[in-house]
């Protein structure tokens, strides 16, 4: 029975999308993920650190999922393009000194 648990934790987590956000940025900042009028706060990330967060499976399907960073300490928002991510897939998010450069791919 243990081992079907952990079966099925695996393959939940194997139909996750995350989001892993390097924040190269002098700046702590918060993220949040975006679908049409629908914000999500994901977490915050500190300085020079990277870490990873779970997609809301209400957000999985999006066709206009972006992710929206917020320097903590600064006013303004830098949102990302539009992503299309699937179950299993991993968004790397890198956040710039310069947030206009802050880039996103998806493996």
């Amino acid at each position: 029975a243990a081992a079907q648990e952990e079966t099925a934790i695996e393959e939940a987590r194997d139909n996750e999308i995350r989001v892993s956000v390097v924040n190269r940025n002098w700046l702590d900042v918060r993220v949040y993920a975006v679908s049409s009028s629908y914000t999500v706060r994901l977490g915050t990330v500190s300085s020079f650190s990277e870490t990873t967060f779970t997609l809301p499976r209400a957000l999985q399907a999006s066709a206009d999922l972006q992710l929206a960073i917020r320097p903590i300490g600064q006013r303004g928002v830098h949102y990302s393009m539009p992503i299309l991510a699937s179950p299993g897939d991993t968004i790397e998010f890198r956040v710039e000194n310069r947030l206009a450069l802050s880039n996103a791919i998806v493996y």
